[in-house]
């Protein structure tokens, strides 16, 4: 399916400003015992979602940036789709996802804190600003390579894509723990 390349950078910056309201959301009230609750041992609890979250930004954020930089300008408002391999990727990544894969080494969450929500958010509105600066990019030449292997390779709009599906995997993660019997009630 081909998506105006306009259409598809709308589309994202919508989802990420709507994970952004969704974590806001789901920390307001919440104190640092709330926040750090994990409902396992090993098992994550809000904080943890979310500081994979950021850790996962972090990995990424600056090979977008160089995409976006070093990106093929395009005169028109070209189309952009994602590749075969890539849709399976974006999906298994989002929410309806189900490949229960420990994350790689750099998208592991370090020991949480409780300012992760103001990191998360700092990265939101980074991520936000490279959505705006990819316009006038090809989305569909522009690559970035993954921190973890060097056989994946995705587009800048693959990538995007992917980073939004995956937030919404695990904010629906960490809602799920906010609504666990147990849970520190705000």
């Amino acid at each position: 399916m081909l998506i105006p390349a306009e259409t598809h950078l709308s589309e994202v910056g919508r989802r990420a400003r709507e994970n952004g309201a969704w974590v806001k959301a789901l920390t307001e009230g919440l104190d640092d015992e709330a926040l750090l609750w994990q409902p396992e041992p090993r098992r994550w609890g809000v904080a943890e979602c979310l500081e994979h979250l950021v850790a996962t930004g972090s990995a990424y954020h600056p090979r977008i940036r160089e995409a976006i930089e070093n990106g093929a300008p395009c005169e028109a408002d070209p189309a952009y789709r994602p590749r075969l391999w890539a849709r399976l990727f974006i999906h298994s990544a989002g929410p309806r996802g189900r490949l229960p894969l420990r994350a790689p080494r750099p998208f592991r969450p370090p020991e949480a804190r409780p300012d992760v929500a103001e990191r998360f958010m700092s990265q939101q509105d980074e991520l936000l600003s490279f959505v705006d600066a990819a316009r006038g990019v090809d989305l569909q030449r522009a690559r970035v390579p993954s921190p973890v292997s060097r056989f994946l390779v995705l587009t800048l709009g693959e990538v995007f894509e992917v980073i939004v599906a995956h937030q919404e995997r695990h904010l629906a993660q960490a809602q799920a723990v906010v609504e666990r019997p147990g849970f520190p009630q705000r």
